[in-house]
Order: C-alpha cells, then sequence, then structure tokens
C-alpha cells in the first residue's frame, strides 16, 4: 500500500511539473497580433524629374521629349490614404506639380531674350484597385485636374484647364520571371475661355503604356540579389483637337523601347533601342521620326531613388538633318 502511495504521488507530481513547464512556455512565446480587417495606410511622395534636350550639341526643343523647351523642370507633392482590405483597396489622393519650361525665344523673329514659363497641375481623384492572385491587378483611378500656366516672358495669366481623366491599368507578375502591365488614359479638357460658347469641350486626349519584362534570371539561386530583365516598352499619346469635325487637327506621339537591364545591390544599368515619331496631321510635315538607342542607370535604396536616362537618334525623315538627344535625371522618396 505505502508504495502505491509512492508510486501515486510521484506520478502526480511529474504530471503537476509537465503542466506548468508548459504553461510557462506558453507564456514565453510570443502572440502575434490579429491582422486587422481593414488597413489604413497615409501615403506621401515627392518626385522630381529635369529634362535638358538638345539638337547637334545645341539646346533646342525636340520631338523626343513631347515638351515645348529645350530645359523642362517639374517638381509633385503628392499625398494620399490607403484603405485596404483583403485583395481590395480604395487610395484617395491628392497632388500639386509645378513645371518650369526654359529656352530661347525665336532670334528669326527678332528676339533672343530668354523664354521661361511655370505651369501649376493640381490633381485630387481616387484609385480602385483588385487584385486576383497569381493572374493579374486591376485598377481604376478617377482623377480631376487644373491647370494653370502661370506666366510667360511677359508675366501673364494665359490660361486655364480643366481635364477630366478616368484611367484603367491592368498588370501582372508570375513566378517564371514574366511581368507586364497596360495603362489606358482618356482624358477630356475643358477650356475656361470657351464656356462662353456652346463647345466647351476642345480636347479628347488618350494616352496609353504597356510593358513587357521577363527575368531571364529569375529561376539562378544567388543569395547576391543579382537579377536582369529583358524589357520592352510603348507609350503613345493622341490627341484629337477637333473634337466638333471642323478642322481635322489631331496629334499622335508614340515612343518604343527594346533592350536589358540589370540590378544588383539596389544598381540598375540598362541599355537598348529606342523608336519616337510624332505626327501632327499637316499634309506638309506629315510624320516625323527617329531611330536611337537608350543607356541609363538607376540607383534605388529603402524609399528613395535616382536614376539618370539618355535617349538619342537620328531623325528618319529628313536625312542629314540632326542628331536629337535627351536627358532624364529623376529623383524620388515616398514618406
Amino acid at each position: 500500500m505505502r508504495k502505491l502511495a509512492i508510486s501515486i504521488l510521484f506520478f502526480g507530481g511529474f504530471l503537476v511539473n509537465g503542466l506548468v513547464a508548459q504553461e510557462a512556455e506558453t507564456a514565453e512565446a510570443p502572440v502575434e497580433p490579429d491582422k486587422p480587417a481593414v488597413e489604413v495606410t497615409p501615403q506621401v511622395s515627392f518626385y522630381q524629374l529635369i529634362d535638358f534636350h538638345t539638337r547637334d550639341l545645341e539646346a533646342a526643343a525636340t520631338d523626343i521629349g513631347w515638351y515645348e523647351q529645350p530645359i523642362y523642370m517639374r517638381s509633385n507633392l503628392k499625398g494620399a490614404v490607403q484603405i485596404k482590405k483583403g485583395d481590395f483597396s480604395f487610395t484617395p489622393y491628392v497632388q500639386e506639380r509645378i513645371a518650369f519650361f526654359i529656352g530661347k525665344e525665336d532670334e528669326n523673329a527678332g528676339v533672343s531674350n530668354v523664354d521661361f514659363r511655370a505651369r501649376s497641375r493640381f490633381y485630387a481623384g481616387f484609385v480602385t484597385a483588385y487584385n486576383i492572385p497569381d493572374i493579374m491587378k486591376m485598377e481604376f483611378n478617377m482623377e480631376f485636374r487644373v491647370a494653370n500656366d502661370l506666366k510667360n516672358s511677359d508675366s501673364e495669366v494665359i490660361n486655364t484647364e480643366f481635364r477630366v481623366g478616368p484611367t484603367l491599368k491592368f498588370s501582372g507578375k508570375y513566378d517564371s520571371g514574366l511581368s507586364w502591365s497596360y495603362q489606358q488614359l482618356f482624358g477630356f479638357y475643358f477650356n475656361k475661355d470657351s464656356y462662353l460658347t456652346d463647345t466647351p469641350l476642345n480636347v479628347m486626349y488618350y494616352e496609353g503604356f504597356a510593358n513587357l519584362d521577363y527575368e531571364f534570371l529569375h529561376h539562378v539561386d544567388s543569395t547576391e540579389g543579382h537579377k536582369a530583365w529583358l524589357f520592352t516598352d510603348y507609350a503613345f499619346g493622341y490627341s484629337d483637337k477637333d473634337v466638333y469635325g471642323t478642322t481635322g487637327a489631331f496629334g499622335l506621339e508614340s515612343d518604343f523601347g527594346l533592350g536589358v537591364k540589370y540590378s544588383f545591390k539596389g544598381v540598375t544599368p540598362l541599355v537598348g533601342m529606342h523608336v519616337w515619331s510624332d505626327s501632327t496631321g499637316d499634309a506638309a510635315n506629315p510624320l516625323s521620326e527617329a531611330v536611337g538607342f537608350r543607356l541609363g542607370i538607376a540607383y534605388k535604396k529603402d524609399k528613395a531613388s535616382f536614376g539618370v536616362t539618355y535617349i538619342g537618334g537620328d531623325r528618319t525623315d529628313e536625312p542629314g538633318l540632326s542628331w536629337e538627344s535627351r536627358v532624364a535625371t529623376k529623383f524620388s522618396y515616398s514618406f
């Protein structure tokens, strides 16, 4: 009987000791907090672009830049709040963009002063996005913009313009290393000076951008972070300047690129070919186009990025005309 009692006490003590040890381990183990059903993330970002254009090494506006002057500077400040639940997100935002155009006025007209123009563009809108895992991401951006030319060389306010611009975007990224995106903007421009007429809508603009990348080192087991891609991209802008069918005027601009880029420890150089064209619907000058190359390098660390891209080419529509160049410097930071 004494042996039985000793055995029961020994077993009971062992059992109690095990339970206490298990409770202690449970108490010491970190408990991960449950993820909120709805995530709210404020976002602030800054973007700076400086574009410089030359023709035969002289500062001049070129078709390659889609800008009115050889020097173009743009500063963007954007604030947004992303509201996300699962694969769905809704992001309202506001943005202010200040742009400067600098160049010489027409010397043939007897004017050789520096032409300076400033432009303000205020944006407000929202982005609705839905992600289908392993298939595609779909986004709809409804944007409203007010643009003002702040002053020209005569320090005059010359124009105020309103734009309503819905945008659709589709994109996908896969384990095979393939990624793609397509974005389409439908822009409707209203000029305040035409509000006294029955036709305030003066321009419709369609802008698209598509890219296709393949990361061919995707399956290489590298602990150093090497990445390399074959890339191709295409951008176009079509403006219908004759909405009511009276003049037949339009504008069509396009850029096409194809090349290779490589990334290592945040540094990404790229090299490739570049083709661009511009048409205004003018029978005397129906199309201008050029073929050249693209060189660039970018660096990204945490939330900051910096990059420089050179694009240069020879006009094929007018042999022996000139070599057009563009140097674009970009900096961005997100808070």
